[in-house]
This record gives structure tokens, sequence and C-alpha cells, in this order.
């Protein structure tokens, strides 16, 4: 008796992971190359020639290419280009084959062909003008025949019979035949004769493990004008070319053998490893071979995106990062398709399909557009009750007990004018415009966002027709336009897998008050940036300098108008938080290529981070956001030098302050000190001149005429004395200030000074003289009395004494005197 076997936990986890696969399988299905339909790009485009002779894809998604003679770089907005001079150019002697491109590890790129190589400083995206001195500066101080990179970008150069390692400076020896390519494995070292020979080395003990003979030979001598290498896993390819014929060649490195996979009539050119196939560049299209069936198949011709077939002549090949495919032709320029195969079709009206559905798309164009207003182009409602109508802004969404709203071209329609609208199986909104398809998103029921097909999505340039739609059986969808049918199944578009396709974000362009940046031009003697504005991270601006516009792209080839940009300015409104822009809600700082133009104006000195992700989706920011940092530099009066200066200037001046006012007291206390001591020298010299108020004077050397008149500063005293006099005699009881005085005695305060101090401790009777020859003179003007009453009245011992202290001092007699005043006071009266 049998017995049914057991279904085990592993069989039936197995069971659950095959169904799962089968049921996500259209939404992870790439193109098919019979589905592959090519964009064109040439020198309308920006390139600056039409024939790419080579074409690279960066660690970053950036596409390089090399035309003739020179280095293109493309975003997937711009193209731009470096041009080499005569002094970039190196020859190389023992390099007879054709071009390739090689990076390194110090971010330089070689470009090399027939005789010659070249070498761009990938920093600053420009030619190395001494290319001997980069080998100088790698300790090669000899004449370069030959030049290769590894696997590792590690760079081998040829002198005479050796084969060097510029880095570590492990010397092989070559064999007396040409050596046309090398590649690495581990610690080996495979080294490709034009013979057909591989020599395989290990590195660490430079001696030749064992020797592969691929070809024959009579086969070596046909195929030995170049040779391309692509390294898989297991093995190596080898392209080795002749004149117009080739053939593919795998190395098997565990066998240590090669076998043929292919020989043509024609060149092969290039090939690179996608999705386990092996995609092989030719004269004649492409061919594909498969690394687990080793299935070959040749694709001569290619379809363009306006419907042409053609057969190109393709030097090189890649995909970029998204897995979109490029192609390098001889002289169409360069072609890209994209990684999924839009799942629009397009039928015309002379297709059995159109014919098909004309009945039907009748019948629905009668009930979606019946009874409507003028505003209204259409009316649709869904499973969920909800109404959706189309105007000529937009659609708008009706539901029960809930509030309009309307979504136009902020939301994601490109074109706000709605022709048909239907629900799909997973009760997602399609409508048709007048330019292009768009797919609403519902989430929660909620509108969680729209995306936008047209033109490169195979949706035809033509306005749709109001109210056509329809909804198959199966889920396809049907709308109409003007002469076509376009149908799709909603399942089919790749939705999740596309979301998730990382981009990277990169600057591509600098404005600075309205001018373009170029690395290392200098604005004011101040430099922005001295590398690639591509690889540049840091700059910095003058204080005047501030008015800033950064562009980024986010090599966005598939589809670069659903670019979502995420970004933040630390520090800078009004990005201080992340904000979501697209090419619909960016107030127009994203374009339609999907350029972020990031406006910074009017920005303060300081530093700023600019931090920026880019998704296709506005639900996945997965990537860790990139960094630029823009430092705005202080005007000359604000910065640390001048602060500092200021600090010092200001401590000196307080210091200085300090100083003079310390002084400054220091004199005041003095100065009042010796005020106080003038003061009081004035007070007791008044004081002694009244003690002699009634005093008769006599003369002091008895000689009964005049005394002896005492020195300059004693007669300027007594001058003094007899001003300020009356104010002492009348204030002496108050607060008389020196300063008072000295008005009143019309000299400075310290003149004042020294002749008090000088004089006040005199004896005073020559002052009390003066002082009484004044009384004297006025009693002469304005009396008549005699002159010896005058001279009894004023003091004086005798008239004879007055007369002689008169004359002395005024060198007039009394009498004298009194006859002239009386004169002019005659005369004054006659005059009036």
């Amino acid at each position: 008796m049998t017995t049914k076997p057991k279904m085990t936990k592993r069989t039936i986890i197995c069971c659950v992971i095959i169904a799962l696969m089968l049921f996500f399988e259209p939404f992870y299905t790439k193109a098919n190359e019979a589905d592959r339909v090519f964009r064109v790009y040439t020198s309308s485009h920006g390139m600056i020639d039409n024939s790419a002779q080579t074409i690279s894809c960066t660690t970053t998604g950036r596409i390089i290419l090399t035309t003739l003679g020179h280095v293109n770089f493309f975003d997937g907005v711009t193209f731009t280009h470096i041009d080499p001079q005569p002094s970039n150019v190196y020859p190389l002697a023992k390099y007879t084959g054709y071009s390739h491109v090689y990076f390194d590890n110090n971010q330089h790129l070689w470009v090399k062909d027939t005789h010659r190589v070249t070498c761009v400083d990938l920093r600053k995206e420009e030619f190395i003008d001494d290319v001997q001195g980069v080998f100088n500066s790698y300790g090669i101080k000899n004449k370069v025949d030959d030049l290769f990179a590894d696997e590792t970008a590690t760079v081998w150069v040829v002198l005479g019979d050796k084969l060097v390692n510029i880095h570590t400076k492990c010397t092989l020896k070559i064999k007396r035949y040409p050596l046309q390519d090398i590649s690495r494995f581990e610690n080996r070292l495979f080294l490709f004769y034009n013979n057909g020979d591989v020599d395989v080395y290990d590195i660490n003990t430079k001696k030749i493990l064992y020797t592969i003979h691929t070809l024959t030979a009579e086969a070596g001598k046909r195929y030995n004008a170049t040779s391309v290498l692509c390294k898989t896993e297991q093995g190596i390819f080898q392209i080795r070319t002749g004149v117009n014929k080739s053939i593919l060649l795998y190395l098997d490195v565990k066998k240590r053998s090669a076998k043929t996979i292919l020989q043509t009539p024609y060149s092969l050119n290039s090939m690179v490893v996608h999705d386990n196939k092996l995609y092989i560049a030719c004269v004649e299209g492409y061919w594909t071979y498969n690394l687990a069936t080793e299935e070959t198949k040749h694709h001569a011709e290619i379809t363009l995106d306006n419907g042409q077939r053609m057969v190109p002549d393709i030097n090189a090949l890649t995909f970029d990062k998204q897995g979109g495919m490029w192609l390098g032709s001889k002289r169409r320029g360069l072609l890209y398709c994209k990684p999924y195969a839009s799942p629009i079709q397009q039928y015309g009206t002379n297709t059995d399909f159109f014919k098909r559905y004309e009945s039907q798309m009748a019948k629905a164009i009668k009930t979606n557009t019946k009874n409507l207003p003028p505003t209204i182009t259409c009316s649709f409602v869904d499973s969920r009750g909800w109404t959706w109508q189309g105007t000529y802004s937009g659609i708008r969404l009706m539901r029960p007990n809930a509030k309009t709203i309307e979504y136009g071209y902020k939301d994601g329609l490109a074109n706000e004018v709605i022709r048909a609208v239907i629900e799909d199986n997973n009760h997602n909104i399609w409508v048709s415009t007048s330019y292009g398809i768009a797919h609403i998103d519902v989430k929660n029921n909620n509108v969680k966002h729209i995306e936008y097909f047209a033109g490169i999505d195979n949706v035809p340039d033509e306005a749709f027709t109001e109210g056509a739609s329809l909804k198959l059986a199966d889920g396809t969808i049907i709308f109409k336009s003007l002469d076509h049918m376009v149908t799709f199944h909603p399942d089919k578009f790749h939705t999740q897998a596309i979301k998730k396709i990382r981009l990277t974000p990169k600057m591509c362009k600098i404005l600075m008050n309205g001018h373009e940046v170029h690395p290392g031009e200098r604005f004011n003697d101040n430099v922005v940036t001295d590398v690639a504005i591509s690889r540049t991270r840091d700059m910095y601006f003058n204080y005047d300098q501030n008015s800033i516009t950064l562009m980024f792209v986010s090599l966005n080839y598939f589809r670069p108008f659903q670019t979502y940009y995420r970004v933040r300015v630390k520090g800078c409104e009004p990005y201080n938080e992340w904000t979501v822009l697209s090419t619909y809600n960016g107030r127009g700082l994203v374009d339609k290529k999907g350029a972020l133009h990031l406006p910074l104006s009017g920005i303060s000195p300081g530093h700023y981070e600019v931090e920026l992700q880019a998704s296709m989706s506005p639900e996945y920011w997965t990537e860790k956001p990139y960094v630029w940092h823009i430092y705005v530099k202080e005007p000359w009066w604000r910065t640390t030098i001048i602060y500092v200066l200021l600090g010092l200037t200001l401590c000196v001046l307080i210091v200085g302050n300090l100083m003079v006012y310390n002084k400054y007291i220091r004199m005041r206390v003095k100065w009042i000190n010796v005020e106080a001591q003038v003061m009081k020298r004035l007070k007791t010299f008044v004081q002694r001149c009244k003690q002699h108020e009634n005093s008769v004077l006599e003369p002091l050397n008895n000689n009964g005429g005049a005394d002896d008149k005492g020195d300059v500063g004693e007669d300027m005293f007594e001058q003094m004395m007899l001003k300020i006099m009356p104010h002492l005699l009348i204030d002496h009881n108050e607060h008389l200030s020196l300063r008072r005085l000295a008005e009143k005695a019309e000299v400075d305060e310290v003149e004042l000074s020294k002749m008090v101090m000088a004089n006040s401790h005199k004896n005073p009777i020559h002052f009390l003289i003066s002082l009484r020859l004044e009384t004297s003179k006025k009693m002469l003007s304005e009396s008549t009395m005699g002159i010896p009453e005058i001279a009894k009245m004023c003091g004086f011992v005798s008239a004879n004494y007055f007369i002689a202290r008169f004359y002395h001092r005024y060198q007039c007699t009394p009498i004298a005197y009194r006859t002239e005043q009386r004169k002019n006071v005659l005369k004054t009266t006659r005059l009036s």
C-alpha cells in the first residue's frame, strides 16, 4: 500500500514563493529585446559629434561617452564636453588597437586609442596637459609604451618587456608577442597576447601559474587587431577582431579552458553583462548571449520612438543604474531604451482592434456625457459611489457627506482638460485628457498621488474624446483619441518596481547674481569652487554674492518628469524644513526635464547645508540625503581679524581712558588743593589789608619821596587785586571759586594761582598805596577838594608824599591830572 506523500513545511514555503513570483511577474518584467524602443540623442541635443566611440555609466549614474577625440558627459538634461589639445596627447608606441576607456582609483579617466592616450582629471573634468607628470608622480620615470587597467581600477603600464603596477611596482615579464589586454581574478592576473595565448600570473609571487591557448596560431593571426574583455563570476569573455571579422571567446577560469561562442564576418565592438545576458555591440545591431542557456541571438534591427526601423552600426553599449540600455552608434548618435517597455498600445482607425470596439465606445460616450452641463466634459460613478466629474480645469471628486475636492496641475495633471474617466480592478482611477493619460492612485479612501503618461509612454500626441472609455472583462482599459484606440492593462505598469528605482541627485550648474559659475573662475578675488560643478560639495561666496541658484538633476533617464525632490536648507527660509518638489507642485522650480532650480536669494553670511533626495515617488525616500555646503563669507569689517582688532582697540581705549581718567582725578584733587590754598591765601591777604585799613601811609625809606616799586610780577599782582578786591570785600562771606575770580581778573586760573602763590605772602603796603591812589583819582575827578585834603582823606602822611606816589605811578601830578580831566569834561560838554 502506497502512502500519499505529505507536504513538508519546506515544500509549502517553496510553493508560496512560486505563487507570489507568478502573481507579481507583470510588475517586474522588464523590456524584452523585441519590445525595445529607442530614443535618439544627436548633435542637435548637445553632443559634440554623432559618432560615439565608447560609452560608460559612472557609479553615480552619469553617462560618459567619447566621440572622435572628445569626451562628452550627459546627465539626462544637458550634454557637456571637453576638448583635447595637442599637449594632452601622450604617445603609446606599442598600442595598435581601437578605442578603450579606463577608470582608475585616482579619479582619472584614461582614453586610449591607436598609438595614443589622454588622461582626464574627473575632479575638474578637464584633460591633463602633462601625462608624463602623472606617471612621474607614481614613480614611473621611463617612457610608457602601453597602458591597461584591471577590474580593481589599478593601472598597469608596459615598459619595454615588463608590465608594471604603478602603485605597488609589481613587475611581470611579458612574452615576445604584443600584449593585447589584461584581467584580474583575485590575486591572479591574466595577460592576453595577440597570438591567442593567455599567461596567468600570481601577483604575489610574480610567477606564471599556467598558460591557456585560446586559439590556434592561424586563428591568432586572423584576429589580432584589437581585444575587448568582459569579466563574469566564472570567467572572461574576449572579443578579438581582425580585418572585417571578429570572434567571441569565453575563458573558463576554473577549467582553464577556452571556447568559441560566436564568429562574425564583421566587427564585434564591445560587450557588457546585464540581467544574466551578454550584450555584444556590432556593426549590424547587437547580439545577446544567455549565460544560463548559452543561446545566442542577433538583433540586427531596432525600433525608434518614431516607429522607424533601422540597422544601427553600434560601437559601444552599456546599461545605466535604472536598467536603461544605451547604444553608441557610429553615425547616428546616442540611442536610449527605457528599462521598462510601456504597456500602452495604440491602434489606428484602419486596424481590426479599432473597428472591434468602435460601437462599444460610441455607447460609452453617450452614457458618460448624457445630460451634462456645459462646464462638465464627462461624469463617472465608481464602485465606492464616488462621482468623478471631468472639467476644463481638472477633475472634481464628490463623495457622499464629504466636501468636494478638485485636482489639477499642482496635483500631477499635466493637462487639466479631462476627457474621460474609468476605474480599474484595483479601484484606482484612470483619466484621459487633451494630451496624455493620468493614473489616480487611491489608497485608504484617499488620493495618494497622480502619475501622468504622455508621448514617451506611447500615448498618441492628440486629444482624447470626451466620455470615450471602456474596461474589458480582463481588466484592460481602452481610451479613444481622435485617430486611435489606446489600450493597456493597469497591472503591467511596473508601478512598484519603478517607485523603488534609486535616483542620485547631482548638481550641474551654479548661478551667482545671474552669472554662471565655472570651476576656478574668480569673482572679486573669490573662487566659488575649484573642482567640476558635478563634483562640488563645498561652495564659497563673498557677502555680496548671496543671490544664488543651484541646479540639480536626478539622472532619471527613464521618466524625467516623474522626479520628486525632497530638499532642506538648514538655516534658510523657506526651505528650513523638508519640502517635496515636483514638476507639478514645485512652483516652477522643477522643469519638464526633471531638473531642480533651487533659488537662495539674499542669504546672510554664514554656513548653510543643502540636503537633497530624489525619488520617482513621493512616498519612497530610502536613500540617505546628499549634502552640499554653502559658505557665505562675512564682509571684511565683520571678519574675525577685524573683530580682534576692534577688541584690542577697545581694550587700548578703555585702558587709556582709565589712565587719563586716573591722571585727571589726581590732577583734579591736586587742583582742588591748590584752589583751596589760593583762596585761603587771598582771604588772608584781604584780612591783612583790612588790618591796615585805617593806617597812615608813610615813606618806607624815610626819604619823603616815592618808595621803590616791586618787580613786574608784584605790579601785575597789584593790578589783578585791584580788579578782584571789590568782589572779595563784598563776597568774602560767600563761596567764591577760583574760576569766577579769574574771570573778573581777566586772566586764566593757573596764572591767577601762580601770582597769588608768589605775592600773597608779601607786605600789602604797596597794594594799599595802589588802592588809595585809585581812590584819589576818583576824588580828583569828581570833587574840588584840595590836594592836602585829598591826601589826608586817602591816608597819606603828607601832601608831598601823596604827590610823589601819584606822580610815580601815573607820571603826572595830581593838579595836572585834575586839569586834564576837567578839560575832557568841558570838551565832552561842548560836543554834546
